[in-house]
């Protein structure tokens, strides 16, 4: 903090009419190099300062939502293959429910009740750039059906000859 004698010195020096005015040139000295900005420097970090942004956005990646859909499967094995695909810059925010909910309805159609996922995922390279690296791929998500296969509730009926088994009624579950 300068004196107020020192101010008048100051301002004395310099020419000012106003004290005030001795008074901002003397705050922007006390900031150091950091006082006064020409308006080419100002410009400059403001550029930079974009730069940076778009760096960063770029390097991060985009956050995108991704559905998965059924890509195969077995329904002897019970099993549900569901998938999505991702490019090098996005960041795959993975709706389980919806997958979960497809894989449920394939396995009721199969006679399951249920589906769950498991295993993890399988990443599989689609694209490569010039250069020999994975810019797209398609990741696989496998779900396992669950609970017991349902029959179809028909009863049939055989008659056998009489002969051979008598008046007997065989009752096979379908």
């Amino acid at each position: 903090m300068c004196y107020a004698g020192a101010i008048r010195t100051v301002q004395e020096l310099l020419g000012h009419n106003d004290v005030k005015t001795t008074m901002i040139y003397t705050h922007a000295l006390n900031r150091g190099g950091k006082g006064v900005k020409s308006p080419v420097e100002r410009k400059m970090e403001k550029i930079i300062f974009i730069c940076v942004g778009v760096v960063v956005m770029a390097l991060s990646g985009c956050a995108t939502v991704k559905h998965l859909t059924a890509t195969g499967g077995s329904k002897s094995d019970g099993i549900i293959k569901m998938s999505y695909e991702c490019g090098i810059f996005q960041v795959p925010k993975v709706d389980m429910q919806q997958g979960a909910k497809i894989a449920q309805k394939r396995c009721m159609a199969w006679g399951y009740t249920d589906a769950e996922a498991f295993g993890g995922s399988i990443k599989s390279c689609t694209w490569y750039n010039s250069s020999g690296s994975c810019i797209r791929w398609i990741v696989t998500i496998e779900f396992q059906c669950t609970g017991n296969i349902k029959k179809s509730g028909a009863i049939l009926i055989f008659r056998y000859p009489k002969h051979l088994i008598g008046k007997q009624k065989k009752k096979h579950q379908i």
